[in-house]
């Protein structure tokens, strides 16, 4: 299975057909505090606080792929609970 993003493991539905929609879904949902604050609850992940991250702590998210793994993991649950799995 190829996915979009290196490391997720979910496939959006139509992703071949729709793949600038969903991206803009990703983007779109990063600004509605109800799907940030779900998805923390849901993961652990503060995704505010990598998007936010300067200087030394931005350093040391990407030294140690927090940054990337964060993003993974948005773009799985964005997929799984607001635009769907292809099967």
């Amino acid at each position: 299975m190829i996915t979009p993003i290196e490391g997720m493991k979910t496939r959006p539905y139509g992703y071949d057909y729709m793949a600038g929609a969903w991206a803009g879904l990703l983007s779109w949902a990063a600004t509605v505090d109800k799907f940030v604050e779900e998805f923390k609850a849901e993961t652990g992940y503060d995704l505010r606080d990598v998007l936010t991250s300067r200087g030394i702590n931005k350093m040391i998210d990407e030294a140690t792929g927090h940054d990337k793994a964060v993003v993974v993991a948005w773009a799985d649950w964005v997929t799984r609970n607001l635009w769907g799995e292809e099967e």
